[in-house]
């Protein structure tokens, strides 16, 4: 299996210029910049349009870079320092570290007196990234160790809580006014997405904030709790570096059950249910139909390629039928829509590449789910792309346009060997970092450690381990 070093000159192969997709201009991007209007990941807004999305990368009119299938292709010092601004690793776009414990925090860990326990507290456990973090975290921890008991849901819209026997635990609705009782038994309170001051005790269980997202509403949620929390977790290096200024922070990245990937039919077979002939090149996603994610660029970069390409939108949301719409009016019969939530691995199987174009993502644990499932991915430099994906290694990283999409795909379906090996790639680094189990020794690592230096510090008569404004 293959062992990654992102900072080394491993990945330094020759590139092959993308072409410029017509009409892209040469215009300098805007730098990046909270989403003014943004929303929690579980709402879809009623807005016509985001005010603003996030950009990243370089700028919009110049060319893709990354790995070859190709021999001979030249590889300047300008374009080496391009690739490396493009997936956000060069020395100059490093993130900004800020207050963190060190990372060997992650590696040793104190031993307990007694199994912590562990109560998740936010506004949503709907299906969705959150859903699936938190059931990795209920599946994976150590019981002996941390254990995750409850959860508790700050909204009391009824779509806002899991579809019941969907969790291992309980998930049951606590008002704001209520957590400082409900918390109080409790060892450890992670808690995502609202304002806890006031709502905490401070003498009570050790408290983390998990910064889910990049956006402005997750800083709100983090300023708004900067009492009440003694740290904070952060899904990717990306969100610490936008989002988590002046709290102590430590970056773990989400990872997959690579059970929910199951596979119950040949690919072939699905791809026929769903009218998809085998020489299709079926470009698909998973996910929410919400605003943010973007999914209409979908159906406009496959009305621009030739009528091979296909399209498979695997999910549901409240713009389902606008999709539909659109897609019945732009790619009348080459397309398929479908809502699935277990066994994804026969739909990831039954698509030529995977996409996700969102504005902003917190993470987005499809991305791992499609690498787990030996797919190229095609994304948009969002969340945790910067840190999993190496441009034309293991994925391609687009623009947020119709254009750069359909280029993309137009390659991959052009070079099937240069795919394959992307795809390879992406399913090696997915495996050996990006699963759920992972994840979970590393949050039982940080949380006793963090419970041991808490309980230490009041031995001491020290103020709590908190954050440090």
């Amino acid at each position: 299996m293959t062992d990654y070093d992102f900072s080394s000159d491993a990945f330094s192969q020759p590139p092959i210029p993308m072409r410029s997709a017509p009409g892209r201009g040469s215009a300098s991007r805007r730098a990046a910049s909270f989403i003014e209007n943004d929303y929690p990941e579980f709402i879809d807004g009623d807005e016509s349009a985001l005010m603003a999305q996030r950009s990243g990368g370089s700028d919009s009119g110049e060319q893709m870079l990354g790995a070859s299938e190709y021999p001979g292709a030249g590889f300047t010092a300008e374009q080496k320092q391009r690739q490396d601004s493009s997936d956000g690793r060069s020395k100059s776009r490093r993130p900004h570290p800020t207050a963190r414990i060190e990372d060997d925090v992650l590696n040793q860990s104190a031993l307990p007196d007694k199994s912590l326990n562990m109560v998740c507290v936010g506004p949503s456990f709907q299906v969705g990234g959150v859903h699936q973090h938190t059931l990795g975290l209920a599946r994976f921890l150590n019981p002996e160790r941390v254990r995750l008991t409850r959860c508790f849901v700050t909204s009391e819209r009824p779509e806002h809580l899991p579809e019941p026997g969907t969790f291992p635990v309980p998930v049951e609705y606590c008002s704001m006014a209520d957590l400082p009782g409900r918390t109080a038994e409790y060892d450890v309170v992670l808690v995502w997405g609202e304002g806890y001051n006031g709502r905490l005790e401070s003498s009570g269980p050790l408290r983390v904030f998990l910064a889910h997202g990049e956006s402005l509403w997750t800083r709100k949620g983090l300023e708004a709790s900067d009492q009440a929390v003694d740290h904070v977790i952060a899904v990717s290096d990306r969100v610490r570096a936008r989002v988590c200024e002046g709290f102590p922070t430590t970056t773990i990245l989400n990872g997959v059950d690579s059970s929910r990937l199951g596979q119950t039919r040949p690919a072939d077979d699905v791809r026929k249910q769903l009218g998809f002939d085998r020489d299709d090149f079926v470009i698909g996603s998973v996910g929410r139909f919400t605003r943010e994610k973007q999914m209409n660029l979908l159906i406009e970069a496959v009305e621009r390629l030739p009528q091979q390409f296909k399209l498979l939108l695997v999910g549901s949301g409240r713009r389902e039928d606008e999709l539909m719409r659109l897609a019945n009016e732009r790619i009348p019969g080459r397309h398929a829509f479908i809502a699935a939530h277990d066994y994804l691995g026969d739909y990831y199987r039954a698509m030529d590449a995977f996409g996700l174009v969102s504005a902003h993502e917190g993470f987005g644990l499809v991305i791992p789910e499609a690498m787990m499932c030996e797919r190229p991915v095609i994304a948009t430099n969002v969340g945790c792309v910067p840190e999993v994906i190496r441009d034309r290694i293991n994925g391609i990283v687009v623009d947020s346009t119709a254009e750069s999409i359909a280029e993309a795909a137009r390659m991959l379906q052009a070079h099937p060997n240069w795919a394959r090996g992307i795809a390879t790639e992406g399913q090696a680094f997915a495996t050996r970092h990006l699963h759920a189990m992972r994840m979970a020794q590393q949050y039982e690592n940080l949380i006793c450690n963090l419970h041991a230096r808490r309980n230490s510090d009041t031995r001491r008569g020290a103020t709590s381990y908190g954050v440090a404004r």
